[in-house]
This record gives structure tokens, sequence and C-alpha cells, in this order.
């Protein structure tokens, strides 16, 4: 687990906005994510943008954890409950199904999510 340390108001509001704006590019034009237009757009200096995403793969995985731990959430909520229709298996593929329609633009990441710091499989963190 990765502790991180608290943040100022202000640096955590800088923070979502260089999030937000990160996120909406990605939507928007895909890759790359070249900070200095994600930072204009977030209305900051490119020097804070850096210093909260020092890395493009930094910011990429941001923008992707909160989807894939909603994802692993779908997935405990389906074994655990009970699925008349067939058991947790079918119960998993049809919120899995009802996950990727919600986040279509992000279901590229599946395949395409950078290898990280905290585990060189990045499926790794979502496995507990």
């Amino acid at each position: 687990m990765v502790v991180t340390p608290e943040l100022r108001a202000d640096a955590a509001r800088n923070r979502s906005l260089v999030l937000a704006a990160g996120r909406r590019r990605l939507v928007e034009q895909g890759l790359p994510l070249p900070m200095n237009t994600i930072a204009r757009a977030a209305g900051v200096g490119v020097g804070t943008a850096y210093r909260h995403f020092p890395t493009q793969a930094d910011l990429l995985q941001a923008i992707a954890e909160p989807a894939f731990a909603d994802l692993v959430g779908q997935a405990r909520a389906a074994v655990a409950a009970p699925d008349p229709a067939g058991g947790s298996g079918s119960c998993w593929m049809r919120r899995f199904a009802n996950w990727l329609i919600r986040r279509s633009p992000w279901c590229w990441l599946l395949s395409r999510f950078p290898t990280t710091r905290r585990s060189p499989d990045p499926r790794g963190n979502w496995r507990s």
C-alpha cells in the first residue's frame, strides 16, 4: 500500500484540476497526454502539473485507478451476491458488461495500463 501525504487545500485543488483536464484530454483525443496542454487546460503552471504527475504514466495511472477500483468492487459484489439465474459467474458477467457500457472510453486501458512502481504487473495492484 502506498501512503501519500495529505495535500494542502490549494495543492489538492490543483491536483484535481490537472487530473480532470488529463481525463478530458484522454477521452477526447487519446494519448499522448502533453503536460503543457493539460496544465493550460487546468489553469495551472506546467511545474504544478509535473509536481503532481511527474510522468505521463503517473497521470494515466491516476486517471485509471478509480475505474479499476470500481471494477474490482463490482467483481467482489458479484462473487458475494447470490444469483438465481446461474451463480456468481453470470452475475459477474452482467456487472462487467454494465461497467464496460458505462466506461466505454476507458475500456482500452484494460489492456494498455502502464506498469507501475508499486507492482511490475499492474493487475497486481488490485489483488487483495
